[in-house]
Order: structure tokens, then C-alpha cells, then sequence
């Protein structure tokens, strides 16, 4: 499964990946974490809303951008669901909590999603498997994306 190139050229499609890459990860591990790089619009978000059908999730999926942090329970795991977006420094995602639901083993299987993960810097663990994912426009006037995963 990683790493991988795709074309993508819909929301819907961009659903179809993540639900498969979500499904490889709750077969495959307990925990993992997904750093999720790319523009404003890119996909992120609509890349986190595939991962609710593997994880028997039957809440909408939106963007934590205001919450920072959005958790959706399901029958089969759960998501974390994180937007570092407004965040302005490492100090803030410490006093956040952020970094013990990161090491938390669960019950369930989950997946950690993190949106603008770098202004985490060097403060997400390596306990789980981590996988990055970089969602990248192909062309301005059309929604096609390019999708790359690898493992880190």
C-alpha cells in the first residue's frame, strides 16, 4: 500500500483512497497517525471523511479548524481528527494535551489525522506507525489532486 502515487479527480474518489488506506490501518495496527500536508482546498479534510466508512463511523466529518480537534467514535475505531491551522506555536499544542492522545494506546483501533501537522515540529511521537500523506493541486482549474503516501 505505501508508498503510492495517485491521480485524483473528485471529492468522492478522494474518499474511495482514504476509506482503502483507513482499512489497511485498522487491519494492520492498532494506532497510527496521519500527517496530512497540503493548501487550503487541497482535500484534507475530504481525504478524513473516507476514513469513517472503515471505522464505522456514522457522523458528518468536518473541519476542526475552530475546535482544533474533532473525535468521532464508530463501531470499529475511532478518528482523532486535529486542524493545527491557527496554532502559533509548539508551546500551544503542549498546553492543548494533544501530545498524550498522540501516545495514548486505545481500546480501539485509531487513527490520529492531523491537518498542518508541521507546526507540531518535532513533538508527535513515533510510538505509532506514521504515514504522511501530501494531497497537492494538479491543475488550478480543475479539482484534480495529486496524492502521495509513504510511511515514515
Amino acid at each position: 500500500m505505501f508508498p503510492f502515487n495517485r491521480t485524483i479527480r473528485s471529492a468522492s474518489e478522494m474518499e474511495n483512497l482514504s476509506a482503502e488506506i483507513g482499512a489497511y490501518l485498522i487491519k494492520n495496527f492498532r494506532n497510527s497517525i496521519i500527517l496530512l500536508e497540503g493548501e487550503l482546498g487541497a482535500g484534507k479534510t475530504a481525504f478524513c471523511r473516507g476514513l469513517q466508512k472503515p471505522l464505522g463511523i456514522d457522523d458528518n466529518i468536518n473541519s476542526p479548524t475552530f475546535n482544533l480537534l474533532n473525535e468521532y467514535t464508530g463501531r470499529f475505531g475511532i478518528l482523532y481528527h486535529y486542524d493545527l491551522y491557527r496554532i502559533q506555536s509548539e508551546q500551544e499544542i503542549i498546553e492543548t494535551g494533544f501530545i498524550d492522545l498522540w501516545s495514548e494506546k486505545s481500546d480501539m483501533p485509531a487513527i490520529h489525522a492531523i491537518e498542518w501537522w508541521k507546526k507540531a515540529g518535532n513533538l508527535i511521537p513515533d510510538i505509532f506507525p506514521n504515514y504522511l500523506i501530501q494531497i497537492n493541486f494538479s491543475d488550478e482549474y480543475d479539482e484534480t489532486r495529486t496524492v502521495h503516501g509513504e510511511k515514515l
